[in-house]
């Protein structure tokens, strides 16, 4: 357990709150350091001239824009993605309610990824009147979805640019973790109609799998297509941001590239990805940078100024979602004394 739900006031307003339990906070602190540890290392072994000459010279007028939009379009996509995944298992909750949701959980994953997935369950599970247990299980199985269509693009990125595959990163490995993590959608849906594998998990296995058991085929068809756009929307935003940098970066190449950087991305050794992504980005991006002295500087540049524009961007939402409910509980109330929604 990340966090415990200690009480709950707003089903969707930030209002439930929860506290990080000792070995929890103990987590979390270590993951700072270790993503503090990175940035040392990175900071270390760059250069700082190559570095700023990287960022004077590109277009962050171009970088800002397309990071603005690549950030609503994945905010947008997560929220239908989200709301499918909550109606399909039973939890009633509307669209503006998911789109604040899915905001403030922003806030909290900015400290630790796990704080966001805590702070969506305590909101469902008000919101719903679901055990905590049943609430986190549509939230896990989105998690899951999207390792898998990862992979499953990572699988595609093989067939279509395994050329670009660098000769550090042996091929059978990576088509097996492929593989491998495309089946883990299927797998999950398939495995939580057992009740008796279910139960293996403990005594929450059942509420566990409530989500995964109530999707049918077509549903299951609709959950990776909806992931796939966001894949796409991930590449294509790749691609404008590199572009902004006047790096050139083939497409192909990236097709294969892009499922590598997200999969480091979401190794639980850092927050937010900071560092490890950068790392990852100096060893596939550092071969396409043009007319530069320090190539790895440049991709450090380039990778600094992406993840902190993506990070503004998602706290300015979070923030606006977290003023827009002050402002929706000062509202008058209505009729019988209830809140207005």
């Amino acid at each position: 357990m990340i966090v415990k739900q200690a009480a709950a006031e707003d089903p969707v307003g930030g209002a439930a709150p929860i506290r990080a339990e000792r070995p929890a906070l103990g987590w979390i602190l270590l993951l700072w350091a270790m993503t503090f540890a990175l940035i040392a290392y990175l900071a270390a072994t760059t250069d700082f001239g190559g570095f700023l000459r990287a960022l004077h010279e590109a277009r962050l007028g171009m970088l800002i824009a397309a990071v603005a939009g690549f950030a609503l379009a994945v905010y947008w996509l997560d929220v239908v993605t989200l709301r499918f995944l909550l109606q399909a298992s039973g939890h009633r909750i509307g669209r503006a309610a998911v789109m604040r949701l899915r905001a403030v959980a922003y806030l909290w994953q900015t400290i630790h990824y796990g704080l966001g997935l805590a702070y969506m369950t305590g909101s469902v599970s008000w919101s719903s009147r679901r055990s905590l247990t049943s609430s986190a299980s549509p939230l896990l199985l989105l998690a899951a979805a999207d390792i898998s269509t990862i992979c499953g693009a990572l699988l595609l990125g093989l067939v279509v640019a395994g050329a670009w595959l660098p000769e550090s990163i042996p091929w059978w490995p990576a088509l097996a973790m492929g593989v491998g993590g495309f089946a883990l959608l299927p797998g999950a849906c398939l495995l939580s109609r057992f009740p008796g594998l279910m139960r293996l998990l403990g005594r929450h296995g059942q509420s566990l799998g409530e989500a995964a058991r109530a999707l049918s085929a077509p549903q299951i068809l609709k959950l990776y297509l909806l992931r796939a756009v966001v894949i796409l929307v991930y590449i294509t935003a790749e691609a404008l941001f590199l572009r902004s940098f006047d790096f050139r970066v083939p497409l192909p190449a990236l097709l294969l590239f892009e499922p590598l950087i997200l999969l480091v991305v979401a190794l639980p050794i850092a927050v937010y990805g900071i560092g490890t992504s950068q790392i990852a980005m100096r060893f596939l991006f550092s071969d396409f940078v043009p007319n530069a002295t320090a190539p790895e500087a440049a991709v450090d540049a380039y990778s600094t100024a992406t993840i902190l524009a993506i990070i503004a961007v998602r706290l300015v939402l979070g923030v606006a979602a977290m003023l827009f409910l002050t402002r929706r509980r000062s509202k008058p109330t209505t009729q019988g004394g209830c809140p207005r929604g």
